[in-house]
């Protein structure tokens, strides 16, 4: 989950929330990835066995009472057991569905590309985004729309997805950016 704010400079600031179900030492193994140590420093937090949409609506609960969310991008995909656990817990939250497709993931990397050539981005030097941009790829459809590709990408890129759906709810749905926050379900 990618929490967005604007500051007074026009500079955009990201906090991430990194979640990862599953063994950290067999995952660290599948992906090539540091996940043992991105935990201990606090980058990733280990959920379990599975991913529990349980889980992630109260760390979302937990967020939307330290700043209020104004709207939450998201996937599609499973979206609903995540609407039922946050019901059950009381949780109300806009969400803005976000889809994955070339419609709506074309402006959303134009945005991120645009404030990393502009340097209008900050993300604390963020291990886990830094190691999902570096797994990135872009295709383009026939019309040039763009996405980021799990399919083709070198590895996870769930956290530079993550960002991408964050920056762009807040820059082409929100009507003032304060804090918006993205999740890949």
């Amino acid at each position: 989950m990618a929490v967005v704010y604007q500051d007074a400079a026009g500079i955009f600031h990201t906090k991430l929330d990194c979640w990862l179900p599953g063994n950290l030492q067999e995952r660290s193994e599948q992906d090539h990835a540091p996940y043992a140590a991105w935990a201990k420093l606090g980058f990733i937090t280990p959920i379990g066995p599975t991913t529990d949409p349980r889980v992630i609506a109260h760390k979302i609960a937990e967020l939307n009472g330290q700043n209020r969310i104004m709207s939450l991008a998201f996937d599609r995909w499973r979206i609903n057991d995540l609407k039922r656990e946050l019901d059950t817990i009381g949780c109300y939250v806009p969400l803005e569905p976000h889809g994955q497709g070339y419609k709506d993931m074309s402006p959303a990397v134009d945005i991120v590309e645009r404030f990393v050539v502009q340097k209008k981005l900050r993300h604390g030097a963020h291990p886990v985004l830094q190691w999902c941009a570096a797994n990135a790829v872009v295709t383009r459809d026939p019309a040039g729309g763009r996405k980021f590709d799990k399919a083709k990408s070198s590895g996870r890129i769930d956290a530079l997805v993550a960002l991408a759906m964050a920056l762009s709810l807040a820059l082409l749905k929100a009507a003032k950016p304060i804090d918006i926050e993205a999740l890949i379900g």
